[in-house]
């Protein structure tokens, strides 16, 4: 019963954590970005649900035309919340690294298999180190 109780604080914690994140960023958003911020607000939204995504995807599921989520996420890029993961100019992916940072906090990522978790995790590693030494 302990480990139940354990478990359900860690996941509270990890919902609050991720809740004032997201309300951080939106407010960055709203201050600090020279764009539409109800285009950027969007996409904040969508990448909140689905943290490593492709530009289309984000588009599609933020309701905004793909040009206006890839200059989204390259002013998002700038304000380093979020990083590309492939290094390739076509077919990128992009990672909400803070996000995923916090829904990591306490799990180890099994990336050893996985390409794309690999980088996520090199990505969220030096974002959070870059973060910290700012």
């Amino acid at each position: 019963m302990r480990g139940v109780l354990e478990v359900s604080n860690q996941a509270v914690d990890t919902a609050k954590a991720l809740i004032a994140l997201v309300e951080g960023d939106r407010a960055r958003i709203r201050d600090e970005l020279k764009m539409s911020s109800s285009s950027a607000l969007r996409v904040l939204d969508a990448l909140s649900k689905r943290p490593i995504t492709s530009a289309k995807d984000l588009a599609k599921e933020s309701a905004v035309p793909i040009p206006t989520a890839l200059s989204t996420l390259s002013a998002l890029r700038e304000k380093g919340m979020v990083a590309e993961l492939t290094g390739r100019t076509k077919n990128m992916l992009f990672a909400y690294s803070a996000y995923i940072e916090v829904l990591n906090r306490g799990t180890e990522l099994p990336v050893a298999n996985d390409p794309h978790l690999r980088a996520a995790g090199a990505t969220v590693s030096a974002a959070t180190r870059s973060s910290s030494e700012s």
